[in-house]
């Protein structure tokens, strides 16, 4: 069973939220798709260090329906628009731990000193702002095969012109565990009673999107 919609499945049949994913040079990157009443499909996404993107949905991007019910996802897709409506300056970083969004502002709550967020990560802290978790990171290992990307992360945080007391806190935290793109969008295609889902299912539905991804365009 496709845990992804076909490819060139339109983006406007997404019961108000969903959630995208696609291949980049850096690995895959994920967002937050929303469709308000009325509205157009779009993918509210963490681009990078403080870019927050709210764009239209378009292909490269393949997509999936959110395990929830349309009320709830409603209310989600509504969150999302306030999020992007605030345009917020989100840190990239490996340790989301105290960032919180407000259900009713869409706020980005100022997070410690040296913590941020994923794209991944931006994912599940836009649903636990309605009190969803989606995944049990407690059942995540660290990963020695996450430290080449962090690396290259953190390489990227200076050469764009982020602090260094910014890109030493990241830098700090390399080898820690990582939610990555295809387990966070493997785990929301679940029904929410199955959240919050431990890695050995994240992963096996991360596999999945692997395999359902083409390959990146050269």
């Amino acid at each position: 069973m496709a845990v992804l919609e076909a490819e060139g499945h339109p983006f406007a049949e997404v019961r108000f939220a969903g959630l995208a994913v696609r291949r980049t040079t850096l690995g895959l990157h994920s967002g937050f798709l929303y469709q308000r009443r009325g509205g157009e499909p779009r993918i509210l996404h963490l681009a990078f260090h403080y870019d927050l993107r709210d764009d239209q949905a378009a292909s490269p991007f393949r997509w999936a329906q959110l395990g929830l019910d349309d009320v709830n996802k409603e209310f989600l897709a509504e969150l999302a628009h306030r999020v992007a409506r605030g345009k917020p300056s989100i840190a990239y970083g490996f340790n989301a731990a105290g960032i919180a969004i407000d259900p009713e502002s869409g706020e980005v709550l100022p997070a410690p000193t040296g913590h941020g967020l994923t794209c991944a990560t931006f994912i599940t802290a836009l649903l636990r702002a309605h009190a969803y978790e989606l995944v049990d990171l407690d059942t995540w290992p660290e990963r020695a095969e996450d430290i080449p990307f962090q690396d290259k992360i953190v390489r990227l945080l200076r050469e764009h012109g982020a602090s260094d007391d910014r890109a030493d806190a990241v830098q700090a935290d390399i080898g820690s565990k990582r939610l990555r793109p295809d387990e966070v969008v493997g785990s929301g295609v679940l029904p929410d009673e199955e959240w919050a889902v431990e890695f050995a299912k994240a992963r096996e539905m991360g596999d999945e999107i692997q395999q359902e991804l083409p390959p990146l365009a050269d």
